[in-house]
């Protein structure tokens, strides 16, 4: 397993868990990662980007149908989440964040008329910058669509899990080439930290 120490380099970052080839361990890594950290006193957020919510299912949260990323994108305008313990917070997922919805209310909406549709996460984030005492984790669906550009445009950090199979590592280089674009274009300290095989 090829891993660095998230904790050593990712105070103050925000780490992307990404790989666009679907059953990789994406969001067993992002539960995983955040409850360790968590437990050793690291304040977490986590945010479940992806619409089959996986990551908010592997919580016991009680859960509150108001509470998710898509409402707070499209209609509280802030992150609000769910204590999972004193240490980590969820941001659930919901299942209308598909990259046609998630393109459609941006183009019904005024307030997003006039941003760059790949930034509406990073302006979510930004009253966050310069916190040391918190860790987010964003857990990726698999793909590279809108959501997934949101996600690494507001990232500092890459983490891609993979299983040792020809499809998942092709998603490894994928995804290397789409930072490596991100890097020239949106987001120039965006950097990939580990490549984590979940074998």
């Amino acid at each position: 397993m090829i891993l660095v120490d998230i904790a050593q380099y990712s105070m103050t970052k925000i780490i992307s868990i990404v790989n666009e080839k679907g059953g990789v361990g994406k969001t067993t890594a992002t539960a995983c990662i955040a409850s360790i950290l968590a437990s050793r006193s690291y304040k977490v957020l986590m945010l479940d980007l992806d619409p089959q919510s996986d990551l908010t299912l592997s919580f016991p949260v009680k859960s509150d149908p108001e509470i998710n990323i898509f409402h707070c994108i499209f209609k509280f305008g802030k992150l609000k989440g769910l204590n999972v313990n004193q240490n980590l917070v969820l941001i659930p997922g919901s299942p209308l964040l598909q990259p046609v919805n998630f393109i459609d209310k941006l183009k019904l909406n005024q307030e997003f008329q006039y941003e760059n549709p790949r930034l509406i996460l990073q302006k979510m984030l930004d009253p966050l910058d310069g916190r040391d005492d918190l860790i987010v984790l964003i857990d990726c669906p698999p793909n590279k669509d809108i959501v997934v550009q949101n996600a690494l445009a507001a990232s500092s950090q890459v983490l891609i899990p993979t299983f040792c199979h020809n499809y998942s590592y092709n998603g490894i280089v994928d995804i290397i080439k789409m930072v490596e674009s991100f890097n020239e274009k949106l987001n120039a300290e965006l950097e990939v930290i580990g490549i984590e095989d979940l074998n």
